[in-house]
């Protein structure tokens, strides 16, 4: 598998981890719901960080 599909198939397993995330905040309360909100942050930051990172990929390789 190459990078770009190894980064792909880490951002899509991040997403479900946002989503999951997004329901646990919206059961909870308090200072419960801030941490899963804190949790989901990381992980949208992660999905961010990855994408700019397969661009960057891409890029390089049609410039090539």
């Amino acid at each position: 598998m190459d990078p770009v599909q190894r980064l792909y198939m880490t951002i899509q397993q991040e997403n479900y981890k946002i989503q999951q995330t997004t329901q646990l905040i919206e059961s909870s309360t308090g200072d419960i719901q801030v941490a899963y909100s804190t949790i989901q942050a990381v992980h949208v930051s992660t999905v961010a960080g990855l994408t700019t990172t397969v661009y960057q990929y891409i890029s390089t390789s049609l410039s090539q």
